[in-house]
């Protein structure tokens, strides 16, 4: 009997090299990265990089262009039921642990103007998180805004060494940016919501600012 043919080597994994830096992440696949992003990741790592605050719009809150992808992904839920984390979760992802939500009995209801009330306050307590980081600090609002929605997403940011090493100097904003699409698991599992979530997180904060953009239909 024939020997068994050997599997070929494995190449190792190109990854896309974005400006004059090569990706830092290696967990990412290089398809995860659109030629637009690419592009813009590039401009964004490089050290001359001035924004043009001119395309920054004030029609919209921080927490509001944020909350744009959040209730996208989140949905409405009037009732308490369990996350892909196991987590117990109500509205727009307000959880049993958040202070803002622990009026609302086990058995009670929300409706959807006080979710999203509670969502923008939500925002808010999450931007208290990283406030005293300076490469927050010296983001423009649309990467605020990214990140912002990312961080609701995973939680306490402070429990992410690698995320907050970054948010240490302003000078690796394009970095924090480039370790977005790494949080896309749950339970160790990547899952395709969160991958197309964190694609949207990222695509907010490299785009400039949109003057018209989703909220919920009572929003005025």
């Amino acid at each position: 009997m024939a020997d068994a043919t050997p599997p070929p080597p494995k190449v190792p994994v190109q990854y896309p090299a974005i400006g004059n830096y090569k990706q830092t992440t290696p967990y990412i696949e290089p398809e995860f990265y659109t030629q637009d992003m690419l592009k813009l990741m590039e401009q964004r790592a490089d050290p001359n990089y001035t924004p043009d605050k001119s395309t920054w719009s004030r029609a919209l809150s921080i927490y509001e262009q944020a909350s744009n992808i959040g209730t996208k992904y989140e949905g409405f839920k009037p009732e308490w039921y369990k996350d892909a984390k196991g987590n117990w979760t109500i509205g727009y992802g307000g959880r049993d642990n958040d202070p803002n939500y622990s009026s609302i009995p086990s058995n009670g209801k929300i409706t959807q103007q006080e979710a999203y009330a509670k969502m923008l306050q939500g925002y808010e307590s999450k931007e208290q998180q990283l406030l005293k980081y300076p490469a927050y600090l010296a983001m423009s609002p649309n990467e605020k805004a990214g990140l912002l929605d990312m961080v609701y997403n995973i939680g306490n940011v402070n429990s992410y060494t690698d995320l907050t090493h970054y948010l240490k100097d302003p000078k690796n904003i394009h970095k924090v940016i480039e370790l977005m699409p790494s949080f896309r698991r749950a339970n160790g599992e990547v899952l395709e919501g969160l991958t197309r979530r964190r694609a949207d997180d990222m695509n907010l904060a490299l785009q400039k600012e949109q003057d018209k953009a989703y909220l919920p239909m009572f929003v005025k």
